[in-house]
Parts: C-alpha cells; sequence; structure tokens
C-alpha cells in the first residue's frame, strides 16, 4: 500500500490545534537514534546535527524549540494532526512525501547504504546480492521502500533505528538499510571489525525539514531561519561540528 492510501484516513480526521510556533516555542519531532543526526546521549538529552540545526533556526525566529521523540513512521502523521511543527530525523524529500507535506531544505545530501555483517563479505557484494535476503529496516522510510524492491527479500520493520540494529546484532536479519552517514558513524565506527557496508550507496537522498502544507507561514520562517545560517556561517560550524 502505497504512503499517500495509508495516510488518507488521517487527512480526513486530521483536527486544527493552535500553532506552538504562535506560543513561543517550535515543537519538532525526532526519532531520536540516528546519530549523528539525532540521538540521546548518556544524560538522556537530545543531541546532533538536526538539533543544533534545527535550535540554530529556531533562535533566528526568535523562538525556543522543543524535541518530541516518537517512531518515525508517527512522524508524518503528526505533522498532519498538528501535535508537532515540524520534524526531522534523515527525512528523505521524496515525491509522495511532498503530495502530503512541505519540505524545507535540502540541508543535507546522502543516500542508503547497507550494515552488512561480517561473514557474508563473499557472498553480499552490492545491490543484486540483496535480493532473498533476510533485511532489517525502520518502517516508514525510503529503506523500508527499498529492501521492498529486492526480489524475494524478506522485511523485517522496527520502529527505530536502534530496534532495528538491535535485530541485526542478534542475527535476526542478515543486514540492515539505512542512510549511509549513520551507518559509518554509528555502526561502523562503534563496533570495528563485526559489519561492513558497500563502496557506493545504494541511493542519492536529500534531507529535509517536514512541516505541515497547511502552515505556510511557518514554512516560510524555517526556509528564512535556514536560509540566515548558512549566509552567516552558523551552518558550516555546525556541519563542521558533527562531520569534521
Amino acid at each position: 500500500m502505497s504512503l499517500l492510501k495509508k495516510i488518507s484516513v488521517i487527512i480526513g480526521c486530521a483536527f486544527s490545534l493552535t500553532s506552538f510556533a504562535d506560543e513561543g516555542k517550535l515543537v519538532v519531532g525526532v526519532e531520536a537514534s540516528r546519530a549523528p543526526f539525532v540521538y540521546v546521549d548518556k544524560s538522556k538529552t537530545i543531541e546532533g546535527f538536526e538539533v543544533d540545526l534545527l535550535t540554530a533556526i529556531a533562535k533566528e525566529n526568535g523562538l525556543k524549540v522543543e524535541f518530541s521523540n516518537m517512531p518515525f513512521d508517527a512522524l508524518l502523521p503528526s505533522i498532519l494532526t498538528e501535535q508537532i511543527d515540524a520534524a526531522v530525523s534523515c527525512i528523505s524529500m521524496t515525491e509522495e512525501r511532498a503530495q502530503i507535506v512541505d519540505f524545507v531544505g535540502p540541508y543535507y545530501n546522502a543516500g542508503l547504504n547497507a550494515l552488512i555483517r561480517n561473514e557474508y563479505q563473499n557472498k553480499i557484494k552490492n545491490n543484486i546480492d540483496l535480493n532473498g535476503k533476510k533485511i532489517c529496516v525502520v518502517s516508514g522510510t525510503t529503506c523500508e521502500e527499498y529492501a521492498n524492491s529486492c526480489n524475494g527479500s524478506d522485511v523485517l520493520k522496527f520502529p527505530s533505528e536502534s530496534e532495528s540494529f538491535n535485530a541485526i546484532e542478534n542475527k535476526e536479519c542478515d543486514l540492515l538499510i539505512s542512510d549511509a552517514p549513520v551507518i559509518e558513524f554509528q555502526y561502523i565506527k562503534m563496533h570495528p571489525g563485526k559489519y561492513y557496508k558497500f563502496e557506493n550507496n545504494l541511493t542519492f537522498e536529500e534531507f529535509g525539514i517536514m512541516t505541515s502544507k497547511l502552515r505556510p507561514e511557518l514554512r516560510e520562517k524555517i526556509e528564512s531561519g535556514l536560509k540566515k545560517i548558512k549566509d552567516n556561517g552558523e551552518y558550516n560550524k555546525l556541519y563542521k561540528k558533527w562531520f569534521g
């Protein structure tokens, strides 16, 4: 079932709430297990590049920012029902999503890749070898879409990146598909010798800040804030802080 069909019921019963931005704060939905973009650190604080990015954008608009952690596939419905003002978490700006919500960006270019257990180095060498494999993904992502396109694959869906990784750690799947920077930073560097990824990404994707089509004034504020921090050098400082 397509994203549009899945979400049609939500659109039909969506309700309107007072904008959080009207109350002086920007409420941003996240799925906080995607280091270095957004994650929960040892002190239980939500950190990451996207956290700093949205904080800087909110500051440019005289707003305080509040982050709400939830499953990835709850982000878009929460935008539609106005439970949050915006959402980030390596959200790819796809044509299908753009029919339902607005995007500000892109603010980061990436692509999907595969995290594969080392025991498969001689068996899984390219995207063709993904056919017929057991693949872990986060529900509602472009990773799920890609995995479903692999012929004969058995796709295991999870609410969060951390739960998907736990499944491959427990050998419930052969590999997981995720965003290439997350695979490199959060998995391969943190677990040396256990996993590998493909040399080339499976796709090219652009990350954007998701907002409601019913809130064009908010989208314009976020868009203006992103432009300002790019122009004044703050974006480059944040990029260097998290990606070197």
